[in-house]
């Protein structure tokens, strides 16, 4: 199984820098939605890595 390298503060930098950039909406609207699958591949991996209570 690959393991995934996680950098979130690198990427989303690279990707806000792009989108901020960028002047098509398509082209922004994708990036948009990189930005969003990262942020909730992030907050999963932080849900997960905590034993949760209930």
């Amino acid at each position: 199984m690959l393991e995934r390298v996680i950098f979130p503060h690198e990427q989303e930098r690279r990707l806000l820098e792009e989108r901020r950039k960028e002047k098509d909406r398509e082209k922004r609207r994708e990036i948009e939605k990189k930005l969003i699958s990262l942020y909730v591949y992030v907050g999963e991996y932080f849900k997960m890595s905590r034993p949760d209570p209930k």
